[in-house]
């Protein structure tokens, strides 16, 4: 991990005034997160927070991506989803106080902000306006981890690929890879996401590039067609 002290820059505001929580205030809202925030870099499998781990604040994506990683008495630790510029993440211990419940990974080279625990709690016990924001970030929280898991319930194996895709490079939104061959997605990966084989996973694709759905390279995807991959996504199932 590396680490710099000033967040804000009309570039950065740029990134999250194009999707997720921020890009729905306003700028001068918009503004005040990132200034209290600090840009922190980490390289590809290196891991961001652990499970257990004590609060330092929220984060913010800014490029790359962040693997979602969960555990249950009876399951896991399982990659669930990978977030990508202008997503948050780890507001659970702002709104509990208790340790880390989840742990995340930087896919890919990453950059994020972190709004450090220490300037969000004040500011949301000062103004209400900015306790309301929090707690928009909240509710879109758990309305991306219930579509995440809607999709994950998906009974055919192309289907749920396929909507596994769109959810985890995020093109609809306009997201786009750094790298020219494409997302940094191994099919080890893809296939834990999916509750598939890698041989299954890999059959799928092979399918979605035949139909010129996708362009496969070692360790990355290139979502060619993204609105046929939505319509495969949304075919009836058999």
């Amino acid at each position: 991990m590396t680490e710099t002290n000033m967040a804000f820059s009309p570039d950065l505001d740029r990134v999250f005034a194009r999707r997720g929580w921020l890009s729905r205030q306003s700028p001068a809202a918009r503004r005040q997160v990132l200034e209290m925030s600090r840009r922190v870099a980490f390289d590809t499998g290196e891991n961001i927070v652990h499970i257990g781990d004590s609060a330092g604040g929220v984060f913010g994506i800014v490029s790359g991506g962040v693997g979602t990683i969960g555990v249950t008495d009876l399951a896991g630790p399982t990659l669930g989803h990978v977030m990508r510029p202008g997503a948050w993440f780890g507001i659970g211990p702002l709104l509990t106080s208790g340790q880390r419940s989840m742990s995340f990974r930087a896919m890919e080279e990453t950059e994020l902000v972190l709004a450090p625990l220490s300037e969000l709690r004040p500011a949301m016990t000062t103004d209400p306006a900015f306790a309301v924001m929090i707690a928009q970030l909240t509710e879109e929280t758990t309305r991306v981890g219930v579509e995440v898991a809607c999709e994950a319930l998906i009974r055919s194996a192309h289907r749920r690929v396929a909507a596994k895709l769109l959810r985890i490079t995020a093109v609809r939104d306009g997201v786009v890879s750094a790298y020219p061959q494409g997302f940094r997605i191994n099919q080890v990966d893809l296939a834990e996401m999916t509750a598939l084989s890698r041989n299954h996973v890999n059959r799928i694709l092979n399918d979605f590039q035949a139909s010129g759905l996708v362009a496969l390279s070692y360790n990355h995807i290139q979502i060619t067609d993204p609105e046929g991959l939505a319509a495969c996504a949304r075919e009836a199932e058999a």
